[in-house]
């Protein structure tokens, strides 16, 4: 894991996969991320399509109003070998790292072993120091 924006948010979660987000940008299924922990992430993308992806996100949604953003991480999304490509790393650096809300690389949830399941909409808090994600609210009655 690594710091991208330091800090600590609490919000309803929400996100998914990169390239799913980016396909649903403009249409009725497009969800809000306004004061919410947005969970990200992705696999098998080159980091120049990350860069469009979070690119269409940010001029496309209210992303930039989270509350924070939690990435996953994204599995096999490193540069060909001998590509002039900024590194994953710097490309999520150079899209998210600006936005003023907390925002940390890593958290084991998407295309990798053991990961972890995010109930939508349920209340929860990113530590990005820690590296945690909690939830606030019990799953079931």
């Amino acid at each position: 894991p690594f710091v991208i924006a330091s800090g600590t948010a609490r919000g309803k979660l929400t996100g998914g996969n990169l390239s799913l987000l980016a396909a649903l940008a403009g249409t009725p299924y497009f969800p809000s991320f306004r004061k919410k922990v947005v969970f990200i992430e992705d696999v098998g993308e080159q980091p120049y399509r990350i860069d469009r992806m979070l690119t269409q996100l940010l001029q496309a949604s209210d992303l930039k109003e989270a509350a924070a953003i939690a990435l996953g991480v994204f599995f096999d999304c490193q540069p060909k070998p001998d590509s002039p490509s900024l590194s994953l790393e710097e490309t999520l650096r150079d899209r998210l790292g600006n936005l003023g809300l907390p925002v940390v690389y890593g958290i084991p949830f998407g295309h990798v072993p053991h990961q972890a399941t995010f109930p939508y909409g349920m209340e929860a808090e990113l530590n990005v120091e820690k590296g945690t994600l909690t939830l606030l609210e019990t799953g079931v009655e």
